[in-house]
C-alpha cells in the first residue's frame, strides 16, 4: 500500500525511492510510494539477503520545498510457507489378488528435501508402504468370503502421512480406502453315462474360480428335469426312475437327457453359476444267456460179433445242441441217437 505521511505537511510533490539490503528485489513507484516485487517468491528457495524469507527495505519521501525535506521509514516483507497436500484414491479390486496402490499426488505449494511416508490407519497392519515412494502393498490376498478389516465389511481404511525435510517439518494426510469386490464363480458338470435298468446318481458339481459366498444352495431345470431330483445341498442328480433304452422318456427321445444345474450363492447380491450336461442311457444286452456246450471224453467197448443197433455207451453232453456228429477212423461204424453211441456193425 501507499505509505502515510504525518507530521508537518509536505511542500509540493512527494517522490518516493526504495532502498536497503532485498531493494533490488522490488520497484517503487515514485508518485505513489507503492512496493511491487519484481518476481513469485518462493519460501522453500529463500533469496533475501538473510536467506530467511524477510526481506528488508526502506522506503524515502521527498518534498519540492526550496530545502527538500526527507523521512524515511524502514519495513519488512515476510514470506510464510503455504502447505502442501496430497490426495490418495479409493481403490476398489477383486478378491484373490494382491493391492499395490499408485504413488500418492501432491497439490499445493511445493515439499522441502525429501517426503518420507508413513501409513495409519483401521487396516494399517494389513499393508506395507515404501517409505521413499508411498506406494502401497498389501501383505495378503484378500477373500471377499472371509473379510479382515477392522469392519468386517470388506473396506480397508488408511491414512498416508507425508512429512517433508523443512527445519519445521511440514506434513500432509490423505485418509483413503481399498474395497474388496467378489470374484464371480463358475461350476462344471460332467456330461454323464448310465447303464438302462438302474437308477442314475451323479457325482457333485465341481467349482471354478472363485468358490461362492456362504451356504450355496441348489437347483435343477432343463429339458429333461421332470425325470430327475437334486440335492439342494450338496448338488448331487439322481433319477426318480429306471431307465429303458428300448422305451427312451428324455424330450428328445434319443436316450440323452438333458439337464442344467444352477449354483446361488448366500452374498448379500447373490451371485450365480450354472452348468449344462447330460445323461445318456446306454443299452444292455437282455437276451437270455446260453450255457456253453462241452461233451466228456469217454472210452468204449463192444464186440465186433454184435448185431446193428446194440448200444454202446451213453455221451455226457452239457448245454443244448442242436447236433451231434461223428469222426474219425472207424466212424462209420457208429451212429449217435440222443447222445447215445450205437455200433453199426
Amino acid at each position: 500500500t501507499a505509505p502515510a505521511l504525518d507530521g508537518d505537511d509536505r511542500v509540493g510533490a512527494v517522490t518516493y525511492a526504495l532502498t536497503g539490503a532485498d531493494a533490488g528485489l522490488f520497484v517503487i513507484d515514485a508518485d505513489t510510494g507503492i512496493v511491487t516485487s519484481l518476481a513469485v517468491f518462493d519460501f522453500d528457495t529463500p533469496t533475501d539477503d538473510g536467506a530467511d524469507n524477510i526481506y528488508s527495505l526502506t522506503i524515502t519521501a521527498s518534498d519540492s520545498a526550496t530545502t527538500v525535506q526527507t523521512a524515511t521509514a524502514d519495513f519488512t516483507v515476510s514470506i510464510t510457507d503455504v502447505s502442501f497436500s496430497i490426495t490418495a484414491t479409493d481403490s476398489t479390486i477383486a478378491e484373490n489378488a494382491i493391492f499395490a496402490s499408485t504413488a500418492p499426488d501432491f497439490t499445493g505449494d511445493d515439499r522441502v528435501g525429501v517426503v518420507t511416508y508413513a501409513l495409519t490407519g483401521a487396516d494399517a497392519d494389513l499393508f506395507v508402504i515404501d517409505p521413499t515412494t508411498g506406494v502401497i502393498i498389501s501383505n495378503v490376498e484378500f477373500d471377499f468370503e472371509t473379510p479382515t478389516d477392522d469392519g468386517a465389511d470388506n473396506i480397508y481404511s488408511l491414512t498416508i502421512t507425508a512429512t517433508d525435510s523443512a527445519t519445521t517439518a511440514q506434513t500432509a494426510t490423505a485418509d483413503f480406502t481399498i474395497t474388496i469386490t467378489d470374484a464371480p464363480f463358475s461350476i462344471t458338470a460332467t456330461d454323464e453315462e448310465a447303464e438302462e435298468n438302474t437308477i442314475f446318481a451323479s457325482t457333485a458339481p465341481d467349482f471354478t474360480g472363485d468358490n461362492g459366498f456362504g451356504a450355496v444352495i441348489y437347483t435343477l431345470t432343463g429339458a429333461d428335469v421332470d425325470l430327475f431330483t437334486i440335492d439342494p445341498a450338496t448338488g448331487i442328480v439322481s433319477s426318480t426312475t429306471v431307465f429303458d433304452f428300448e422305451i427312451p422318456t428324455d424330450d428328445g427321445a434319443d436316450n440323452i437327457y438333458s439337464l442344467t444345474i444352477t449354483a446361488t450363492d448366500s452374498a448379500t447380491t447373490a451371485q450365480t453359476a450354472s452348468a449344462d450336461f447330460t445323461v445318456s442311457i446306454t443299452d444292455v444286452d437282455e437276451s437270455a444267456p446260453v450255457a456253453p456246450l462241452t461233451i466228456a471224453a469217454a472210452t468204449f467197448s463192444t464186440n465186433e460179433n454184435n448185431v446193428a443197433g446194440v448200444e454202446v455207451g451213453a455221451l455226457t453232453i452239457t448245454g443244448d445242441p442242436t447236433t451231434v456228429s461223428l469222426t474219425g477212423t472207424g466212424n462209420e461204424k457208429f451212429y449217435d441217437w440222443d447222445a447215445h453211441l450205437y455200433w453199426y456193425g
